[in-house]
C-alpha cells in the first residue's frame, strides 16, 4: 500500500512542475516586455517641451543658409575706427577715424569710455549713413601715458535716432604723448 500512495503522490506531483514551468514563461515573458519598454523609451531623445535634441531634417539645406545669410546680411553692421588713438599732447586733437559704412542699415553713436575709471573721453554726434568722423576733441586732457578704452558703437533706429537697437564694444588704446 505505500507503494500505491508513493504511486498516488507521484502520479499528483507531476502538475506541479508544469505549473511551475507555465509561471516561470510568464515572468520570463514580462521581465522581457519591461525590458523592451525600457529600451523604447530610454531610446527616445530626451526633449524640454517643445525643445527637441537634434538636426532639423530640411530637403534643401543651401536654401535654408542662404536665408540664413541674408536675415545676417540685412542686421549686420560693420564698425570701424582707430584703435590705437595717438595725441602728441593732452590736449590735442585725437585721429579717431570713425566711419558709418555705406552698407550699414542704420545711423551709429559712438563713444570711448576709459576702462579704469569709467569716464567718457569722447562723445560722437549721430553720425548718418556713409559719413565718418577723422578726428575730435577728448572731453578733458589727459596726463602723458597709455589708457584702456571702451568705444561703445550705438546702433540707432533709423526711424528714431534716439532709440539705440543694439550695441557693439570694440578695445581702444589711447596714447597721450606728452
Amino acid at each position: 500500500m505505500d507503494e500505491k500512495k508513493a504511486r498516488e503522490d507521484h502520479s499528483q506531483e507531476e502538475p506541479k512542475p508544469k505549473k511551475h514551468k507555465k509561471l516561470r514563461y510568464i515572468i520570463i515573458g514580462v521581465i522581457i516586455l519591461l525590458l523592451l519598454l525600457l529600451l523604447h523609451c530610454c531610446g527616445q531623445k530626451e526633449s524640454y517641451g517643445d525643445v527637441l535634441l537634434g538636426e532639423i531634417d530640411w530637403d534643401e539645406p543651401a536654401s535654408l543658409q542662404e536665408q540664413v545669410d541674408a536675415a545676417v546680411a540685412a542686421g549686420m553692421t560693420n564698425v570701424f575706427m582707430n584703435t590705437n588713438i595717438y595725441l602728441e599732447d593732452g590736449n590735442s586733437e585725437a585721429n579717431l577715424l570713425i566711419q558709418n559704412a555705406e552698407t550699414n542699415p542704420a545711423p551709429i553713436q559712438v563713444d570711448l569710455i576709459r576702462d579704469d575709471t569709467g569716464e567718457t573721453l569722447y562723445e560722437s554726434e549721430v553720425i548718418p549713413v556713409g559719413y565718418k568722423i577723422e578726428e575730435g576733441k577728448l572731453l578733458q586732457d589727459l596726463d602723458p601715458g597709455e589708457y584702456g578704452c571702451t568705444a561703445v558703437f550705438s546702433i540707432l533706429n533709423p526711424d528714431d535716432a534716439s532709440e539705440v537697437i543694439n550695441q557693439v564694444k570694440l578695445n581702444v588704446t589711447v596714447t597721450v604723448k606728452n
